[in-house]
């Protein structure tokens, strides 16, 4: 194999691992993840994977207000992430 074609084969290789959950991206997902041996699931629409954590947001009112919580998820605590339907109720 030549060098360029190790080269490219090596740049799409780390470019498809840099961003593992990028397909989820604007989508409503439930993302169950630990820390130490604490169990932990999250509801919301990733917004953003930098290529080492995921950002979940979830928009909703609390005593007549509108709140906002953001959740980064670090790669390494991730166990699982499935697609939820867009009212949150079933998965897809």
């Amino acid at each position: 194999m030549s060098t360029c074609a190790v080269l490219l084969l090596s740049i799409l290789v780390w470019g498809a691992a840099l961003h593992k959950y990028e397909s989820f991206l604007g989508k409503r997902v439930e993302a169950r993840y630990r820390t130490d041996y604490i169990y932990h699931s999250a509801t919301g629409v990733i917004t953003l994977d930098n290529g080492s954590s995921i950002f979940i947001e979830d928009h909703f009112e609390q005593d007549g207000k509108k709140k906002m919580l953001r959740v980064e998820i670090p790669y390494g605590c991730i166990l699982s992430v499935i697609e939820l339907s867009l009212d949150g109720s079933g998965r897809s």
